[in-house]
């Protein structure tokens, strides 16, 4: 079914208001979450367990197209750890990187 001019409008005025790569704490009143219904794994809750469960340290590597919600998804995940009692340092490789540019290997 076509977009009325009206509802066509609209839309054009929220995709130009709302950005689609800005990360949101779980606080944010247009954050959705999505993993509470049972119906899919909940990754903060993976991440948490193999950190809680790691004896001294953990390294967790993830991926995902920009704005697939990494970032909103480790907020939520930083949040939990916090309330728990856990320190958290959260840096943006942004602040480090160009991300136009290679980073080389990661392991060296």
């Amino acid at each position: 079914m076509p977009l009325t001019p009206e509802q066509s409008g609209l839309l054009k005025t929220l995709y130009g208001t709302l950005d689609p790569f800005e990360p949101l704490k779980p606080s944010d009143p247009r954050y959705e979450p999505i993993y509470g219904d049972g119906r899919r794994e909940d990754p903060v809750e993976r991440l948490a367990t193999h950190i809680e469960w790691s004896k001294v340290e953990s390294l967790q590597l993830f991926s995902g197209f920009r704005g697939s919600g990494k970032t909103t998804e480790l907020f939520r995940l930083q949040e939990r750890l916090r309330k728990q009692g856990d320190i958290v340092i959260y840096a943006n490789a942004l602040d480090y990187l160009n991300p136009a540019e290679p980073i080389g290997d990661l392991l060296d």
